[in-house]
């Protein structure tokens, strides 16, 4: 039993002789998609200098405390306006349609609790193991 096999947009059918045709051809549709984004951005600001600013991921934001907002200066801690009573890490211009920080500091706390355990787990397993270490050297010696 054969089933008609459509792309994600339910017009255009996928052919399996296209597409073999296709990866031999030296088409890659990731830098046809990156070209289309592109002229996308050209038409809507002419001048690159126009271009919305588009800010890395960043680990120190990503993970535990975080240090630096997206923009580059410290977030602060504040009440969330939406869940009373609960801290969160955010930027002080926080609605100038930026890209910022935000993220609740109990969900921090706990990341960095995990993060702490896991590295003192590390510790003790190194700790154990410099002791049988020195306990088999010291076996051999006598």
């Amino acid at each position: 039993m054969a089933y008609d096999i459509y792309y994600a947009d339910h017009k255009r059918k996928f052919n399996l002789e296209y597409a073999w045709d296709e990866a031999d051809s030296g088409y890659n549709e990731t830098e046809e998609l990156i070209g289309r984004d592109q002229a996308e951005l050209e038409l809507k600001y002419p001048e690159p200098s126009q271009y919305p600013t588009q800010y890395p991921p960043q680990p120190e934001v990503e993970f535990g405390f975080p240090q630096v907002c997206y923009c580059g200066d410290a977030p602060i801690l504040a009440t969330s306006k939406n869940d009373p009573g609960r801290r969160v890490y955010t930027y002080k211009n926080v609605d100038d349609g930026d890209c910022h920080v935000w993220k609740f500091w109990d969900v921090a706390v706990m990341e960095e609790i995990r993060a702490r355990d896991k590295h003192i787990l590390q510790l003790e397993e190194k700790v154990d193991n410099l002791t049988l270490m020195s306990n088999f050297e010291s076996e051999e010696k006598v």
